[in-house]
């Protein structure tokens, strides 16, 4: 399958030619009758691009050249250069080679000759000629052994094709062979170069004579120079001349009239890889300087190519090993980077020849990250133009287009972007352009080889009346207010307005609003006319829903947020925004059922801390809820001590009242069953007359919740004391009389103790 290629450069003849009068001769019509090469040439050599017709204006501001037709439009035209890969089309070719320099075309049979190489079989002399993109195998009754790094030039002088040296089994050969009408020759000539491989030879037509130089001999690079000229080798000895180096590019120059040799490899040598450029006329060998230069490489593919007016180089090895797949240009002592897409693989020895007769330069073979390669390669020029049925018109504006392209190769199909996002297909092609602007319509005509020219044209397009309306918003909820905004660009100032809603006329003035109350759907048209009559308008369809509710919220409030239990809570909840009805539930938190509506109580029964939600779904089901925090405590207790529970009149008794649950403060009551009462957590209370009495004590907490606790005192009569004695005994009772008043208890050991007094001192 060919492989597609695109563009490489467009360039004229003329610009990389450089001197008048050195472009090469036509080829004869009987050669290849009124054939894209016959008719390129004959443009260069007037000046002019190849057969484009035209004068071409060329520049290389950045080291690739781009060239351009000088007339005007609507019409014009370029040419392009590019690589193809023709394997595809081979019914047969020479099998897989490297090392192999003996390819060259033979003007005498109109065809590219190949000879031996090298293969992963060994050496080969297998004999081969292209001619009309094909491959044939040649069957000599008579040949040279085989070999590889052999040389392969035309003679035109001797009229054949000269061949030297090379490597083989036998080692390294100075025979000379001549190729003609599909007979080899063997010639020996009295002195000849040494046995050597890898040299480099070249036609030298301003000197009139075959030209080699250098090459490898019994293991080392040489730099001797020879000629051959009538079956004769004869040494010359410049000085100075490129160091010793072999498997160097070399070709004849015709536009500059010089043998040009680029890069090469010196084993022996510090400096290895080689890219300097030398040039030999007049059996001097001179070195360029140019700015730019290939990088340092041996074994490139070295030939002049008539249609770019220059030496093309591809490839080669670079002096890090790797193979390389740059192809350049040398023209006017200047070396030019070619930036080609999709060229073939990175080789080295790709053998390479001019073939006028097919209109291209030929690649075939080499040694690359493959091994061995067998693919054909072409390199050449087509050329393209087009032209357009006008340059400038109003929008809407129909152009008829045109292109044309020719090369060695068919055309596949031209392909059209017209700039505008329109495409196109065919060497015709129509294209209406509505809208204004500047559009470059670019047309890509494609071989069946893959290689791609393109041409692009101008085309300038007019606004016609345009409207511009921008509106501030095209949906939402009602009620919805629009304001438009409105320019007029083209046609024929002054302009007039109108604007409509749902066909009905509602302003003429340039800027426009208005209100949306109801949902649905509304077109609006804003309409421009000029002062022609030509109109032009702009319609928008402006969506109204229905209003949007605000978001549903919810709050809650309670009566208390404590209390003791029981504790009654009013509970009051309200609801704002979403869609009513709504249905609003309170959820208590104390495991007892939910109430519905926005107010209920509820009586908390046990302690804790209860979280309750008021929850509220309104009609579009949305669900809000809030909570409050409810803290209940246990209800208020109380409990009594007293410090006697019996007793006699008077008696008094301490009583204490302890608090069990309930909220502080608390406040004290007490009642103690005999009319008497008292306050405070502890009191005194004197009982004076005999009884059972129910001490009762009331506390009120905080919150004023009350607990009452009891005592029970049960008080005795008091004891009455007896008479004085009427005894006139010296003894007597100290007793004293206000101790028996004090009370019933008090009067009992008081007359203990008088007692014992008494019976104390009557044993004493």
């Amino acid at each position: 399958m060919p492989v597609g290629v695109v563009i490489l450069l467009t360039l004229s003849f003329f610009a990389l030619g450089g001197h008048a009068g050195a472009s090469p001769a036509p080829l004869s019509s009987s050669a290849h009758p009124a054939s894209p090469l016959a008719a390129a040439e004959h443009s260069l050599s007037l000046g002019q691009g190849p057969a484009a017709g035209h004068t071409m204006d060329c520049s290389s501001a950045t080291g690739s050249l781009s060239c351009s037709s000088s007339s005007a439009q609507p019409s014009a035209g370029g040419t392009v250069v590019g690589w193809g890969n023709i394997s595809g089309r081979q019914s047969s070719s020479p099998i897989p080679r490297s090392y192999g320099r003996s390819m060259a075309y033979d003007p005498m049979d109109h065809y590219v000759v190949l000879f031996g190489g090298y293969t992963d079989q060994g050496y080969i002399h297998d004999t081969w000629t292209f001619a009309n993109g094909t491959w044939t195998e040649r069957f000599p009754t008579s040949y040279p052994s085989d070999r590889d790094h052999s040389t392969l030039v035309w003679d035109p002088t001797d009229g054949y094709l000269l061949m030297f040296g090379g490597s083989g089994n036998g080692g390294q050969y100075g025979d000379t062979w001549s190729y003609l009408n599909g007979t080899w020759t063997s010639h020996s000539p009295a002195t000849h170069p040494s046995g050597r491989w890898s040299a480099s030879m070249a036609w030298d037509a301003s000197d009139g004579y075959a030209l080699m130089f250098g090459g490898c001999n019994s293991g080392s690079e040489q730099n001797d120079t020879w000629t051959y000229l009538s079956g004769n080798w004869t040494q010359l000895h410049p000085s100075p001349a490129p160091a010793t180096r072999g498997d160097a590019g070399m070709t004849y120059d015709p536009a500059s009239q010089v043998v040009v040799l680029f890069g090469g490899y010196d084993s022996g040598s510090s400096w290895g890889y080689y890219n300097d450029t030398w040039t030999f006329h007049a059996g001097n060998w001179t070195l360029l300087n140019p700015a730019v230069s290939p990088p340092a490489r041996t074994s490139p593919s070295f030939a002049y190519d008539p249609w770019l007016g220059g030496i093309v180089l591809f490839g080669g090895q670079a002096a890090s090993g790797g193979f390389l797949s740059d192809t350049w240009l040398f023209a006017n002592d200047s070396w030019t980077f070619l930036a080609v897409s999709n060229a073939p693989a990175a080789r080295e020895f790709g053998i390479m020849a001019t073939d006028p007769a097919d209109g291209y330069l030929l690649l075939f073979g080499g040694e690359g990250n493959v091994n061995f390669y067998n693919d054909t390669w072409v390199l050449y020029l087509m050329n393209t133009s087009a032209s357009s049925s006008a340059v400038a018109g109003t929008e809407p504006f129909t152009v008829s287009f045109h292109a044309t392209a020719s090369g060695p190769f068919a055309i596949g199909g031209y392909n059209w972007a017209f700039g505008d996002g329109g495409t196109g297909s065919g060497a015709w092609a129509n294209h209406t352009y509505t809208r204004s602007g500047e559009f470059l319509a670019t047309v890509t005509a494609t071989d069946l080889n893959g290689v791609q020219g393109t041409v692009t044209l101008l085309e300038i397009v007019s606004p016609a009346l345009a409207l511009i309306a921008v509106a501030s918003s095209t949906s939402g909820p009602a009620p919805l207010t629009v304001t438009w905004s409105a320019e007029a660009s083209g046609g024929s100032a002054p302009y007039t307005w109108e604007w409509t809603v749902a066909g009905t006329g509602e302003s003429t003035q340039q800027n426009f609003s208005y209100t949306f109350y109801n949902a649905g759907t509304r077109t609006v048209v804003a309409q421009v006319t000029d002062s022609s009559l030509a109109v032009a308008n702009q319609s928008f369809v402006i969506t109204v829903t229905q209003p949007t509710p605000p978001p549903l919220q919810v709050s809650a409030t309670a009566s208390a947020l404590t209390g003791e239990a029981p504790f009654l809570v009013t509970l009051t909840g309200s609801a704002s925004g979403g869609v009513a009805p709504y249905a609003p539930s309170w959820d208590f938190g104390d495991g007892s059922p939910t109430a519905v509506g926005m107010t209920t109580t509820h009586w908390f029964n046990f302690s804790g801390n209860f979280l309750v939600t008021f929850a509220v779904h309104d009609s579009a089901q949305s669900v809000q809820q809030v909570s409050l925090q409810v803290t209940v405590t246990p209800p208020v207790s109380v409990s009594v001590s007293s410090s006697a529970t019996a007793g006699r009149a008077p008696m008094n008794v301490t009583f204490s009242a302890t608090p069990g649950t309930g909220t502080a403060p608390f406040y004290y009551l007490w009642n103690f069953g005999d009319g008497g009462t008292g306050s405070g957590a502890a009191v005194v209370h004197l009982y004076t007359r005999a009884g059972s009495f129910e001490a009762t004590v009331t506390i009120v907490d905080a919150v004023a919740h009350t607990a009452t606790a009891n005592a029970s005192i049960s008080v005795a009569a008091a004891v009455v004391s007896p008479p004085p004695s009427t005894n006139t005994g010296t003894s007597t009772s100290s007793v004293d009389s206000t101790a028996v008043v004090v009370g019933g208890e008090l009067a009992l050991g008081a007359v203990a103790v008088a007692g014992l007094v008494f019976l104390f001192r009557r044993r004493s």
